[in-house]
């Protein structure tokens, strides 16, 4: 589903936005409720209904400027699979959280330089770092949070039914994150029959919604 919505942000530059999953069951279809979302927008129904699962691997990570994690577990999955795309990879929330920082160079600049700054920057939103709310409202929270600490929930492996925060959040994170690179990244209109694209994979646990 964040395939998705990057994609459709990102579709008149020259970055290419796909999904695998890291515990993907190739083949696949999208989440049933994942599928009736999508069905409310604009060409979802029909990206749902083509969309199979691919399962990650390190000819993906290699060739990737940038991978997008829904936890932390899968960040470390694709460094386990290729150390060298640590720095390239990031959680959804931590990404949101990064371009949050005045630090962060408002641009223009190229994918390669953001996503290098990103990297040395991102101790700074480690949950360690970042002020969340009060124990007692996360207790009283907990149950349907779509996001805890850098993760966005797996909907399908809770107790009680988050399918639609979890879906909304997922949502808003791929919206904005594909906003942030539209300001911040010089040159990114695609010249008509340009085969050079960057690589923007939604690496993910084919569990999660998002």
């Amino acid at each position: 589903m964040a395939e998705f919505f990057a994609a459709r942000e990102l579709s008149d530059t020259r970055l290419s936005v796909s999904s695998v999953g890291t515990d993907a069951v190739t083949g696949q279809e999208i989440c049933v409720r994942a599928s009736d979302f999508l069905a409310e927008e604009s060409r979802g129904r029909e990206f749902a209904v083509h969309h199979r699962a691919t399962r990650l691997s390190s000819k993906h990570s290699a060739r990737s400027a940038l991978i997008v994690t829904a936890t932390p577990r899968e960040r470390s999955l694709v460094a386990q699979l290729d150390p060298a795309a640590r720095a390239r990879t990031f959680t959804m929330v931590e990404l949101e959280r990064l371009f949050s920082l005045p630090e962060i160079a408002t641009g223009p600049t190229d994918l390669e330089t953001l996503v290098a700054l990103l990297h040395r920057m991102r101790w700074q939103v480690a949950n360690e770092h970042w002020k969340t709310p009060s124990r007692i409202a996360l207790r009283k929270l907990a149950s349907r949070r779509p996001l805890r600490g850098l993760s966005v929930q797996d909907a399908h492996a809770s107790r009680m039914s988050i399918h639609p925060p979890v879906l909304n959040a997922s949502r808003s994170l791929a919206l904005a994150i594909s906003e942030q690179l539209l300001s911040r990244i010089a040159g990114l209109s695609s010249p008509s029959g340009d085969p050079r694209r960057d690589e923007l994979p939604a690496a993910r646990n084919t569990s999660h919604a998002g």
